[in-house]
C-alpha cells in the first residue's frame, strides 16, 4: 500500500525493494562458493551437496578397490555408476552404462530354467530391508559371457529417510557354485559306475 500511496501522491512509478531477511538457511540464488566462505552453514552443505571431496575421493578409491561388483542408480534405477570389477563382469564400461535402466547392464537370469529376471527384487527393497538374490542367477555380459553370481540391492537413504537411490553389490561365485554341482553330483553317484 505504501508504494501506491507514493505512486498517487507524486504522480511517478515507484519501485520497492524488499530487504528483509528470509527464515532458511541460505538462499536458493547464493552460489555454493558464497555461502561456503562464510563457515557458518557447512552442515547445510553437507547435506544439500554432499560429502566433500576428499571424502569423495576416498569412497572412489575404496569403491575400485574392492573385489564386489557395485552399481548405483538414481530413484527411476538409471545407472549412474559402475566399479571396475562391475565393468568386468558385466562387459559394460561406466560410460556405456550411465544412464541406461540398471536390468539392461545387470542382465541377469535364473540358471535352473534360464528365465529372465527383470525386477531384481526393486519392489522389495527398502531403506531398512536390502534384497538379497537367490542362489542360482547368472550375470549375462555383454558379450554373451555368463557368471554365476550373487546380489544385494540396498536403497539408500535421503536425509529425510526416503530412498532416492540404489546400490547393487554383487560377486562372481561362479567357482563355488562348479564345486557345490561337483560334491552334489558325487555324492548322489557311485564313483565307478556313474549310477545313482
Amino acid at each position: 500500500f505504501f508504494g501506491k500511496i507514493l505512486h498517487q501522491k507524486l504522480g511517478v512509478p515507484v519501485g520497492l525493494v524488499n530487504t528483509t531477511w528470509g527464515g532458511t538457511p541460505s538462499e536458493a540464488w547464493t552460489s555454493r562458493e558464497t555461502i561456503a566462505s562464510f563457515g557458518d552453514f557447512d552442515r547445510q552443505l553437507e547435506m544439500l551437496y554432499g560429502s566433500s571431496d576428499e571424502e569423495m575421493e576416498k569412497a572412489q578409491v575404496t569403491l575400485e578397490s574392492i573385489g564386489d561388483g557395485v552399481i548405483t542408480t538414481d530413484g527411476m534405477g538409471m545407472i549412474e555408476y559402475l566399479n571396475v570389477t562391475a565393468e568386468n563382469l558385466s562387459g559394460w564400461k561406466n560410460h556405456e552404462a550411465c544412464g541406461r535402466q540398471l536390468n539392461q547392464v545387470f542382465n541377469v537370469i535364473r540358471e535352473s530354467d534360464r528365465s529372465q529376471i527383470t525386477d531384481l527384487g526393486i519392489q522389495d527393497v527398502s531403506v531398512s530391508r536390502p534384497f538379497h538374490s537367490t542362489s542360482d542367477v547368472l550375470l549375462v555380459g555383454k558379450d554373451g559371457t555368463e557368471h554365476a553370481v550373487e546380489y544385494t540391492l540396498a536403497a539408500v537413504p535421503n536425509p529425510d529417510g526416503r530412498h532416492s537411490r540404489l546400490v547393487l553389490g554383487f560377486h562372481d561365485v561362479s567357482t563355488m557354485r562348479k564345486l557345490s554341482h561337483q560334491l552334489s553330483h558325487q555324492a548322489s553317484h557311485d564313483a565307478l559306475t556313474g549310477l545313482i
